[in-house]
């Protein structure tokens, strides 16, 4: 039923999912939290736990760019060739879940390891509220291009089917609750 009203009503049932499930009262124009907003909070964060994440991030990272597909071509006779090129996403979505602790391995785990996969656009999805200083900063040293302030469900449906606020996006990642889940699922 979440899924059917965001693909019909779009930015009006993420208002009133917002409210509903998230008590935000959000407008379409709160849905994206500007990036210099999130580095502000981000800013809060104390140096040893920045370094931290940043530690995290590169080793991850590093995993990632070791281990990813390469491209590769070979000639089977004169005039036939055969080989493989891969080629990144251009804009997924990652989904953060919110709650009691902030999920800065959430983020280093799907955000960072589409940056080292050479995605061009990386959305976060996190319900509204989740402002963790730690989630704010791993989210910008992952190369989060936009934060949505969206959650659950309602949120996972928006990043999929799009909203006259919210482009669409390939593929969505990342941890969630049973509905989440299942939500990712019908909307694969």
């Amino acid at each position: 039923k979440i899924i059917s009203r965001v693909k019909r009503y779009k930015d009006k049932a993420l208002v009133e999912y917002a409210a509903k499930f998230d008590r935000a009262q959000l407008t379409p124009a709160d849905f994206i939290l500007p990036l210099s907003e999130a580095k502000k909070i981000a800013d809060r964060l104390p140096a040893a736990d920045k370094k931290a994440i940043r530690q995290a991030l590169a080793q991850v990272q590093t995993f990632a760019k070791l281990t990813k597909p390469r491209n590769w071509m070979m000639t089977i006779r004169r005039g036939v060739k055969a080989g493989e090129k891969f080629t990144p996403m251009e804009r997924v979505g990652v989904y953060i879940p919110g709650g009691t602790a902030p999920l800065v391995s959430t983020v280093i785990h799907t955000a960072g390891i589409a940056k080292a996969a050479g995605v061009k656009e990386i959305v976060a999805i996190t319900p509204p509220g989740n402002t963790h200083p730690a989630v704010m900063y791993a989210m910008l040293q992952a190369g989060v291009t936009e934060i949505c302030r969206l959650g659950g469900v309602y949120g996972v449906a928006a990043l999929a089917l799009g909203t006259q606020t919210l482009r669409k996006v390939e593929k969505i990642c990342g941890p969630g609750n049973a509905y989440v889940t299942a939500a990712k699922k019908l909307l694969y």
